[in-house]
C-alpha cells in the first residue's frame, strides 16, 4: 500500500512537471523585432522607431547658418538641418529657386535634410554674365571711370574700366552709339564695347560753323566779346578775326555771327556782320546753321531735332527728296534754317552725318 501511495504520486509530479514546460514553450518573453535605424539598416535594439521622410517641393530661401537652411513649401517656412547633406554649394542656388527636399524630424523636434533635387536652370551658372546690346546717344563722361548714354528707355551710368583705345573727348554729344554691357554683382552696368556709327566722331578737319543773329554787348577784354542770341549768352573768342573796330560797334546793335566750339569747349568766333544803322534788314532772313541730334517726325510737315542749348520743332515744306525713317533717333545731323515772320523754324537743309 505504502508503495503504490509513492508511484501516485511520482506520477502526478511527473505531469506537472510535463505541463509546466509546455506553457512557457508557447509563450515567449522580450522577443526583439528588426527595426530601421537611423542610417537605413536593420537593428535588433527594442525600443528604436522608423524615422517618417518626407518628399515634398519648395522654394529655396537661403542660408541661415553653416548648419541650416530655410526653404518655403506650399504650407509653411521650414528650416532644415544639413549636417547629413554633403556636397552642395548653397551659394550657388539661387534665391526662390525650385527645389525637392526630403527631411524627417529627429529627437529633438528638429527638421533634418537628408537630400536635396535643384531643377537644373534654378543653380547660378559660373559662365559669363548675360549681356545686353542695344542702341543709344552719348551724353558724355562721368568721371574717368563711367559715361553716360540715354537709351530708348533709360539712361544708364556705364563702367568703362574694360574698354580701352577709345578716345571720349573724339565722340560727339548725342552721337549715335551701339553699347554692349552686363550687370555685375554689384549692380553696377559694366561696359564692354561701344560701337559709334562712323560719322558720329569728330573729325579732325573743319569744325561746324553755327550762323545766327544776335545783339552785341560789348567786349569782354582784349580776347573775347560777348553777344546775346535768341536764347544764350554767349562769349566769343575774337582772336581769328582782324580789323574790326570793337569800340565802334554799339551796344544791343544787331549783328550777324559765324562761330565754331573748339577742343576747349570755347566758342571762336569767325566773322561778324554789322547790319546798317544797327537795325535789322527785311531783305532775306537770316540762316543758322548748327549740330543737332535727331529726334523724328512730329507730323508729315514738321521734326524735331535737339541742339545743345534747345529742342527745335522746324517745317521741312522746303526740304525735298528725304526719307525721314531711315535717319536713326538720336543720329549727329547739321542744319540750316531760319525763322520766319510767323516765328516758325523753317529747315532749308540737312546732312546727317
Amino acid at each position: 500500500m505504502k508503495n503504490m501511495k509513492l508511484s501516485i504520486l511520482l506520477v502526478m509530479t511527473l505531469s506537472l512537471t510535463a505541463c509546466g514546460t509546455a506553457v512557457k514553450q508557447d509563450h515567449p518573453a522580450n522577443e526583439s523585432k528588426p527595426v530601421v535605424s537611423t542610417n537605413g539598416s536593420n537593428a535588433t535594439q527594442a525600443g528604436e522607431t522608423t524615422k517618417e521622410v518626407v518628399t515634398e517641393e519648395a522654394s529655396y530661401v537661403g542660408q541661415i547658418d553653416s548648419n541650416f537652411i530655410e526653404v518655403n513649401t506650399e504650407t509653411e517656412i521650414l528650416t532644415l538641418l544639413t549636417n547629413e547633406v554633403n556636397n552642395v554649394d548653397w551659394n550657388s542656388i539661387e534665391k526662390n529657386a525650385h527645389v525637392i527636399v526630403e527631411y524627417y524630424k529627429n529627437e529633438n523636434n528638429q527638421y533634418v535634410l537628408t537630400n536635396i533635387e535643384i531643377t537644373k536652370n534654378a543653380q547660378k551658372e559660373n559662365s559669363q554674365p548675360t549681356l545686353v546690346r542695344e542702341e543709344a546717344a552719348y551724353a558724355g563722361k562721368v568721371d574717368s571711370n563711367t559715361i553716360e548714354v540715354n537709351t530708348e528707355f533709360k539712361t544708364l551710368t556705364l563702367q568703362i574700366g574694360k574698354v580701352n583705345n577709345v578716345d571720349w573727348n573724339n565722340i560727339v554729344k548725342n552721337a549715335h552709339v551701339i553699347v554692349e554691357y552686363y550687370k555685375n554683382e554689384n549692380k553696377q552696368y559694366v561696359l564692354t564695347n561701344i560701337e559709334i556709327t562712323k560719322n558720329t566722331k569728330k573729325e579732325n578737319s573743319q569744325p561746324t560753323l553755327v550762323r545766327e543773329e544776335a545783339t552785341y554787348v560789348g567786349k569782354v577784354d582784349s580776347n573775347s566779346i560777348e553777344v546775346n542770341t535768341e536764347f544764350k549768352t554767349l562769349t566769343l573768342q575774337i582772336g581769328k578775326v582782324k580789323n574790326v573796330d570793337w569800340n565802334s560797334i554799339e551796344k544791343n546793335a544787331h549783328v550777324i555771327v559765324e562761330y565754331y566750339k573748339n577742343e576747349n569747349n570755347q566758342y571762336v568766333l569767325t566773322n561778324i556782320e554789322i547790319t546798317k544803322n544797327a537795325q535789322k534788314e527785311s531783305s532775306q532772313p537770316t540762316m543758322i546753321r548748327e549740330e543737332a541730334a535727331y529726334v523724328g517726325k512730329v507730323d508729315s510737315n514738321s521734326i524735331e531735332v535737339n541742339t545743345e542749348f534747345k529742342t527745335l520743332t522746324l517745317q521741312i515744306g522746303k526740304v525735298k527728296n528725304v526719307d525721314w525713317s531711315s535717319i536713326e533717333k538720336n543720329a549727329h545731323v547739321i542744319i540750316e534754317y531760319y525763322q520766319n515772320e510767323k516765328g516758325q523754324y523753317v529747315l532749308t537743309a540737312i546732312e546727317v552725318k
